[in-house]
């Protein structure tokens, strides 16, 4: 099942303007950090793991899932990622698996990548609900070579472009882009494209709140693509903690009984803004530790004395039980939560992030 002759050229980038609405896309392009690359010996494409609906917060009670699967395989040569309003996406996937079924390259039946870039530009203009919001990174190896496709909506447009650096989508982009356009190199070998996406990811949900979870990363070469082994939060912030080691004088780690409301980073962001200047706010991890279920989560403050000033509205709690509070010898009281929660605090430390990432159980829901 083809194209057939499309008028699609993947060197260039075509958008179109979508007439007669007021929807702000860009409020709703949140939750997802994708990032695509062509390297020497193939294409490494990779995601992130969170959905959450945080910052709708008002409209709806806080979720944050850190288990949604962004890859789909198109063939044995091809897959692509996708960022978005989930109930979007999965309205596009449906329409790709409808167009595409069971296609394998060695059958001769598989597309080409721009084919199916084609199909995903025509889908998104041919919307009638512009609430829908989505887009995808599509990479595979054809008989063109190796590509690495970006398709989606900004600014009432839909826009296609074939990348020729390293690509990213979603709200943590420019985040990802910082590390890959500083270590981007087109020779580096196979270890270091994947460490690089990796890190690329954490830096990601490092700053950006609406990503976060699992680090997802993907191989591609013209065997085929395969799944690389998946790094969790606790992993990646232990084997990444130097990428951030600056800011450990201006960070609190903060721990909250997810028995009670969950809390969102905008929470925590209300409750310091008196006191100190917050640089980014993010809700790392669900764990079991000790038995109980907590909420993870980090504060970075802009300057030092911002952190030491929002340390100072910290009391001790003097409780010795459950033992882990003993790693997070403070306490803050939200009085902006009806009723009231109680967060456990200490700075940041190497120690406490090996002491996290070798006790707690993460859970995703």
């Amino acid at each position: 099942m083809g194209c057939g002759a499309s008028k699609y050229s993947s060197e260039g980038s075509e958008s179109r303007k979508f007439e007669n609405t007021s929807l702000a896309l860009d409020h709703k392009l949140k939750g997802t950090t994708l990032i695509g690359f062509v390297y020497r010996e193939g294409i490494i494409v990779g995601a992130e793991s969170r959905a959450s609906n945080e910052y709708d917060e008002l409209l709806y009670p806080l979720i944050i899932r850190d288990d949604r699967r962004k890859m789909t395989s198109i063939s044995s040569n091809m897959i692509y990622v996708v960022q978005g309003v989930e109930a979007d996406c999965t309205q596009m996937r449906l329409r790709i698996s409808e167009k595409f079924p069971d296609m394998d390259e060695h059958l001769g039946n598989a597309p080409t990548v721009s084919c199916v870039v084609e199909t995903v530009y025509k889908y998104l203009n041919s919307l009638d609900d512009k609430d829908k919001v989505c887009g995808a990174i599509i990479a595979g190896w054809d008989a063109s070579g190796p590509q690495v496709h970006r398709v989606f909506l900004k600014n009432k447009m839909v826009v296609k472009e074939r990348a020729c650096m390293p690509a990213a989508l979603g709200s943590g982009q420019v985040h990802a882009l910082r590390i890959l356009n500083k270590s981007y190199n087109y020779n580096m070998s196979t270890a270091d494209a994947i460490d690089l996406a990796r890190k690329a990811l954490f830096n990601a949900t490092y700053y950006d709140k609406h990503s976060g979870g699992e680090l997802n990363v993907y191989h591609i070469n013209n065997s085929g693509w395969e799944p690389l082994p998946i790094m969790n939060a606790l992993e990646a912030y232990t084997r990444y903690y130097d990428l951030h080691r600056r800011y450990e004088r201006k960070t609190l780690f903060l721990v909250v009984d997810a028995g009670i409301q969950p809390i969102s980073a905008n929470d925590l962001i209300e409750h310091f803004k008196p006191h100190a200047k917050l640089f980014a706010s993010h809700r790392v991890a669900l764990c079991k530790l000790g038995g109980d279920r907590l909420y993870f989560h980090r504060l970075v403050f802009e300057s030092d004395d911002d952190a030491e000033r929002a340390y100072e509205t910290t009391t001790p709690h003097g409780r010795t039980t459950p033992s882990y509070l003993e790693r997070f010898p403070d306490q803050v009281v939200l009085d902006n939560k009806n009723p009231s929660v109680t967060v456990y605090v200490n700075w940041s430390s190497r120690d406490l992030l090996e002491f996290v990432h070798d006790e707690c159980q993460l859970l995703y829901r």
